[in-house]
């Protein structure tokens, strides 16, 4: 009786990585969609923040990004709701943002600490 009235709650991620997966691994995920991604290059020690309105048609193995060797070798992705797919530019941004925040980073962004590991992404969103 005490929950009668209250909505329930809608999920705005369907799915996510729970660690990081190998490179050859991304064809197991290519039929997602409203992703958001980071790809690590473990030599390069660098990290690139991405959307994909559709994951397999956006990242393939031996592809790079603006800023990221095309060697990268770990992905871990974030799958949002369709319900929430107008929100993807939006949580690209805040991840970009906060990444660079945390870490050296190309964006221009002034980090609190300093770290070897660096953000490569070179464009961001206003």
């Amino acid at each position: 009786w005490k929950n009668k009235d209250k909505k329930k709650k809608i999920d705005i991620f369907l799915d996510y990585s729970r660690k990081w997966h190998d490179v050859k691994d991304v064809v197991k995920f290519k039929n997602r969609s409203n992703i958001i991604y980071l790809l690590h290059h473990s030599i390069d020690k660098t990290v690139y923040i991405g959307k994909a309105n559709h994951f397999g048609s956006r990242i393939k193995k031996g592809e790079g990004r603006i800023g990221l060797d095309k060697n990268w070798d770990k992905f871990m992705y974030f799958e949002l709701n369709p319900d929430y797919s107008y929100l993807l530019e939006d949580i690209e941004t805040f991840a970009i943002r906060f990444m660079a925040s945390v870490m050296t980073n190309d964006v221009k962004v002034k980090s609190l600490i300093d770290t070897k590991l660096k953000l490569v992404n070179k464009q961001l969103k206003h």
